[in-house]
């Protein structure tokens, strides 16, 4: 359920929705989207080289790790930037 409360959040409305907030939603999804790749991509290659195998459960939890940290950054980053964007202003 935290992760769906994510979803929503990630994806509401602000209160001016126009192009500089739609500009600053595609570059924060891009960079979250890379971190979350370059996750997955360590997490393969953690699987398939480590001596010691990892139990299905800990791959797993590994995984929605990466899915709970990309909303994590989203939201994160996205709300600090538009924060940094009004204190310039004002």
């Amino acid at each position: 359920m935290f992760v769906f409360g994510f979803f929503f959040t990630v994806f509401a409305r602000e209160k001016i929705e126009d192009e500089y907030i739609s500009l600053i939603r595609l570059e924060t999804f891009q960079l979250a989207s890379i971190i979350q790749c370059f996750l997955i991509i360590i997490g393969f290659f953690l699987i398939g080289f480590a001596k010691i195998p990892m139990r299905i459960d800990s791959q797993m939890l590994y995984y929605i790790g990466c899915i709970f940290f990309y909303y994590l950054f989203y939201i994160v980053r996205f709300r600090y930037t538009i924060q940094r964007t009004n204190k310039l202003k004002g």
